[in-house]
This record gives structure tokens, sequence and C-alpha cells, in this order.
């Protein structure tokens, strides 16, 4: 993972690191690799070969992609309630503010979102690619 973080200004490798130890902290069930996600260069950790969560670099900073914010409703209205200095789109959190987000926050709601079953995620994916081949 180091040609990743390396790439980073200080202040953003030290963010991603916290980020990607919060999900390695809660999320067991996820496989982590290195590469492009949505044309940007990120960490990717995967269920099953399923996208579950990305830190990816940005023009303007950091965003962290997570699947279970988008199968969830119930995570993206934690994430809503709790998390300043960010963008929320249905999936992606931009960090615009780093300074004013709380990493207690975070990864509280990392943590609840690695409690979730992401099996009927990975099943759904799954079949979307079946149906692609045929």
């Amino acid at each position: 993972m180091a040609d990743f973080f390396d790439d980073l200004p200080d202040d953003q490798k030290t963010l991603a690191k916290k980020l990607r130890a919060f999900v390695r902290r809660h999320d067991k069930n996820v496989e982590e690799s290195e590469g492009d996600y949505m044309k940007m260069p990120a960490v990717r950790f995967c269920e099953a070969g399923v996208d579950k969560y990305a830190i990816a670099k940005t023009k303007r900073g950091l965003t962290f992609h997570t699947m279970v914010m988008y199968a969830f409703p119930d995570i993206g209205v934690l994430a809503k309630k709790t998390l300043s200095g960010v963008k929320l789109q249905k999936g992606c959190i931009n960090i615009i503010r780093p300074a004013t987000l709380s990493l207690d926050a975070f990864e509280d709601f990392i943590a609840a979102g690695a409690k979730k079953d992401y099996t009927g995620v990975v099943e759904y994916y799954r079949e979307k690619k079946k149906e692609k081949r045929r």
C-alpha cells in the first residue's frame, strides 16, 4: 500500500491512514488492495470480491466511498447526524474540511456499518455480473 499513501500530502496521508485503520479494526470481512476506484487512485476494500469501501484521492482532497451507506439507509442517516466537515452523496463522503471531521464519529460510523450483513449486496452484484456475461 505504500504507493497510494506516499503520493499524498502529509495531512491527507495521516487522515487516510486513520480511516484505513478504522476499516481494518472494525470490518474483518474485507480484503484490501490498491488501485483505481472510479478513475481515482485509491485503497479499496472488498468483501467476497465486491467493493465495500474505498479511500480515494480527488483533486480537492480525500473521499471515502462506502457501499454500506448506499445499501443501508440507516447508516446514511447516521452519517448525516454525526459527521461534520464533509459533503455526503449516496455512497460517498467527500472530506472537505478535515480539521472539523470528528475521527471518533467517523470510527463509530465505520463500526456501525461493519456490523451490517453485506451478503445481500454481494449476491446482488454477483447476479449483475452473471447477467452481463449472458
